[in-house]
């Protein structure tokens, strides 16, 4: 959680994560699906933010007074552009240092896959590898992987997420082009 800062929209309930880098913001993002028990659940309406002895975040609601979890926090995962026929890379950002990270991929949308196996869910339907890399010190790397040359996918939507033990990626949309 080191380097992070969580805030949200008080009148939506969107809750964001922003990381920093020698004191620079590198990313916001809106991490709602990191919400636990399971993602995907909603808190009404955040009361406050709380750290319990653990380390793990603790989120308030204040309309039932229920308390959630952060399923881990989410790191960083940005593409290149995905070339129909080319290589893409995957840059991973903020995971465990020395960890083994999976970038998934899917043509059938977001949804919930449960990935037993890293005790985390994937916000995506139907996931499949597009390859692994070991993080270096500071929980960065980078997967490059092919994308096949089949015309016909130029224009698809594909949906793409980074994952590790207990811990994963926000979503990223993107159209191959």
């Amino acid at each position: 959680m080191d380097g992070a800062y969580f805030f949200c929209d008080y009148s939506s309930s969107e809750i964001f994560v922003a990381r920093f880098k020698n004191g620079v913001p590198i990313e916001a993002r809106e991490i709602q699906k990191q919400i636990g028990p399971g993602n995907g659940l909603d808190v009404k309406k955040v009361g406050s933010f709380g750290e319990d002895k653990d380390g793990e975040i603790l989120i308030l609601d204040r309309v039932d007074g229920e308390l959630w979890t952060l399923d881990h926090a989410a790191f960083g995962l940005s593409l290149s552009p995905l070339q129909v026929g080319g290589t893409s890379t995957g840059t991973i950002s903020g995971a465990t240092p020395n960890a083994k990270v999976y970038l998934l991929g899917t043509f059938a949308g977001t949804g919930s896959t449960n990935i037993k196996a890293l005790q985390v869910w994937s916000g995506l339907k139907n996931p499949l590898s597009l390859g692994s890399v070991q993080t270096d010190a500071n929980g960065d790397g980078s997967v490059s992987f092919s994308i096949p040359n089949k015309q016909q996918w130029i224009g698809k939507q594909v949906w793409v997420q980074a994952v590790e033990l207990k811990n994963s990626s926000s979503v990223i949309a993107d159209t191959l082009r």
